[in-house]
């Protein structure tokens, strides 16, 4: 379960939530739960500068509302987000458990080649001695991160359906709009207007993501020509030691040092950095 609970910190650290990274620096001990609200009420995945809608827009946004909630009905959100995380979880569960060589390491702090000296059944057996709950546990964690997340989600939905409803406002004329309701009142515009969102999650769509890798393998040539290109035409940065003896004074006046000096400290620098094999 630590792959999962570790999937989820990354994810929320690349989804931009400085408050996570943030809160990683305190110390445990001293952390309040008044602390720990402060913390998660400013996490963000975006920051946006939204217009607020216009009275020709606010007059559109009971319509707005009326298509949102057809086309992300009560549940619909959950269920989307939940069929889209779950193979992920599962696939980080099933890596966490295919190997109990990992596990045997963190307890024990045996040596890498003793563990792994150890057949399958074995390591398996051994594990057992020193964790004879893990089953249960991850069993157990597994279903409460459902329900986490579920939980979750189920408390998201009306503030996505409630944003969709303002972009669909912005987006679409109340014309257009009328349309869109008369359409959803036939049996199938309801059918489509049910499952439209439901769509993103079907495995049918999901696999075109398998294409990236093909797409980029074709890409790739190209690319490389179009940035040896660009490097050619601009050239790349100069060392400290390549540069002209004008430049070179007027670098080392922006530091307020001598040109000498400026060379001495850059040559130490790359002295230390200096990686190569006598």
């Amino acid at each position: 379960m630590k792959a999962v609970l570790g999937f989820l910190a990354g994810a929320a650290l690349m989804c931009g939530m400085p408050g996570a990274a943030h809160a990683q620096e305190r110390n445990k001990d001293a952390a309040s739960a008044e602390e720990t609200d402060a913390v998660f009420a400013d996490l963000t995945f975006f920051e946006l500068d939204i217009d607020p809608l216009t009275d020709v827009q606010e007059a559109r946004l009971p319509a707005a509302e009326r298509v949102a909630l057809q086309l992300m009905p009560e549940g619909s959100f959950k269920r989307m987000m939940s069929d889209q995380l779950m193979p992920v979880f599962e696939s980080a569960l099933a890596s966490e458990k295919s190997d109990p060589r990992e596990a045997l390491t963190n307890l024990t702090g045996l040596p890498s080649w003793r563990i792994n000296a150890l057949d399958d059944d074995a390591a398996a057996s051994a594990l057992a001695i020193l964790d004879p709950n893990q089953a249960k546990r991850e069993a157990a964690t597994f279903q409460w991160l459902m329900g986490m997340l579920d939980e979750m989600f189920t408390l998201l939905e009306p503030h996505y359906r409630a944003g969709m409803a303002q972009a669909i406002a912005v987006e679409f004329t109340a014309e257009e709009l009328e349309e869109m309701e008369v359409f959803f009142a036939t049996p199938a515009g309801a059918r489509y207007a049910t499952n439209s969102y439901l769509l993103h999650s079907s495995p049918h769509v999901l696999d075109a993501t398998n294409q990236i890798g093909p797409l980029i393998g074709q890409m790739f040539p190209r690319l490389m020509e179009e940035v040896a290109e660009i490097e050619e035409r601009y050239g790349s940065a100069r060392s400290i030691g390549e540069l002209p003896a004008d430049e070179l004074s007027k670098l080392a006046g922006l530091f307020g040092i001598s040109s000498q000096q400026l060379l001495s400290e850059a040559a130490e620098d790359e002295e230390e950095i200096d990686f190569s094999e006598d």
